[in-house]
């Protein structure tokens, strides 16, 4: 391990000591005897991020470097190129083969972006498809393009019309006839609001026979000071073009009992009745926290709802996740997984533990244990300085850490009476110089 940290010390780059910002530079993930690496690098000046994974067999074998991918971006953090290399098959160099690039305007608004693929023989990048956008106060153009016989082609172009608040209300959509080289009209959605607002209903359409045609249609309900409530119905188009309904949803909240159940509805042709077809019902804490969840769906030999799931989370005296049980019922089958959570007194994960539900014993089988260890010298806290940043989004357990990064993390396999470790991971950091160009 410390062999193979050092020989990556010389891609890192440690900017300084002298602020509380710190970067994740690696991770080593051990499975089976076999080690992956994930090392990145960060240059504040140049803008350029950059990651390169890596392997080998065991801890005494050849490394192997697999792809390397850099990342070039503004003073907002937006990317602007990506290029994504691997290694050469007698690992001695990196062989370009994608590359992605990003445009914007003056308001940080994405107006275009192209990726390619690099051609070995033709020592050249090859545009594989791209995309403009043209953005005005009131319409928003969107083109997508495709390569055809080496060059790029139109295939789509999205064109929305915005109110005066800046809301969609006309989305339409145009295929690109490469025989008659002219747009052809698809699909059009179109959104009616309230003061421009508020979303009242969408109908969709599709273009048949030199015509709109209604496709589908979403109606949601208002409460009396024209707010959405959450509740809405669809609708499709029978043959006749007419709008007929097909499902509801409806919430329904009763604060003392702090509950709510919420219920879907499919319309019945035959008895021109709204027909409950499933309710999840939620049930809330003292703290409005959630705390159990029960799904019920509509059994059609018995026409009666039915338990088909249920989750229950419970709760520490900090407020915090300690368990988390889910469980199924389906044709007189149970099954059911459980989650176990536990702090250490800084409020980091030290442990997790997961079972499964045996239903033939009616108890919880142990199946997995994961556990946290956490570098002191990595102090978290809740300003914007003092942090962890992992460019390329590297690490799987930043969620454990309250006070310290995770250093190290155990997982072990529950076999019969023994836990055997099955997977280990190791995260390297460095102290950063300043955050002020935090992407």
């Amino acid at each position: 391990m410390k062999q193979l940290y050092a020989l990556l010390i010389g891609f890192i780059t440690v900017l300084s000591t002298n602020a509380q910002q710190y970067q994740l530079d690696s991770v080593f993930r051990t499975y089976n005897g076999k080690q992956y690496v994930a090392s990145q690098k960060k240059d504040v000046e140049q803008r350029l991020a950059e990651v390169v994974r890596l392997d080998r067999d065991n801890q005494f074998s050849e490394i192997k470097y697999r792809e390397k991918t850099q990342v070039l971006y503004d003073a907002h953090g937006n990317y602007l190129q990506s290029v994504a290399a691997q290694r050469s098959a007698d690992n001695s160099k990196w062989n370009e083969i994608s590359k992605a690039e990003w445009k914007y305007n003056d308001n940080e608004e994405l107006i275009w972006t192209a990726s390619y693929s690099y051609r070995k023989q033709q020592n050249d990048w090859f545009a594989e498809d791209r995309y403009e956008r043209l953005i005005s106060n009131d319409t928003i153009v969107e083109v997508d393009f495709r390569n055809q016989n080496d060059g790029l082609i139109p295939v789509r172009k999205h064109f929305s019309l915005k109110n005066e608040t800046g809301e969609v209300y006309h989305y339409e959509t145009m295929i690109w006839n490469d025989t008659i080289n002219e747009w052809e009209k698809s699909y059009l959605s179109k959104t009616f609001y309230i003061n421009d607002t508020t979303v009242v209903s969408r109908e969709n359409y599709v273009w048949d026979e030199n015509q709109w045609r209604n496709k589908d249609k979403e109606a949601y309900e208002l409460d009396q000071n024209n707010e959405k409530t959450g509740n809405f119905t669809l609708y499709q188009a029978a043959s006749n073009g007419n709008w007929r309904p097909q499902s509801r949803f409806e919430e329904i909240k009763f604060s003392e009992e702090k509950k709510t159940f919420s219920n879907t509805y499919q319309w019945s042709s035959t008895d021109q009745v709204w027909v409950l077809y499933s309710q999840v019902q939620v049930y809330c804490n003292e703290d409005d926290q959630v705390q159990d969840v029960l799904l019920l769906e509509l059994d059609t030999g018995s026409n009666q709802l039915m338990l088909r799931g249920e989750q229950m989370q419970l709760y520490d005296q900090h407020g915090r996740i300690r368990l988390v049980q889910d469980i199924s019922h389906q044709d007189g089958i149970v099954t059911g997984t459980q989650h176990s959570i536990k702090y250490d007194e800084d409020g980091n994960i030290y442990r997790e533990d997961h079972y499964e539900f045996d239903a033939e014993n009616d108890t919880w089988k142990d199946i997995r244990s994961t556990e946290f260890f956490f570098d002191k010298d990595v102090i978290l806290g809740t300003d914007e300085g003092q942090g962890v940043m992992d460019f390329f989004l590297l690490s799987e357990h930043a969620y454990a850490s309250k006070r310290y990064a995770v250093k190290n993390v155990k997982i072990y396999e529950v076999e019969g009476e023994k836990k055997v470790l099955s997977g280990e991971y190791d995260y390297f950091y460095s102290q950063m110089l300043s955050t002020s160009n935090k992407h």
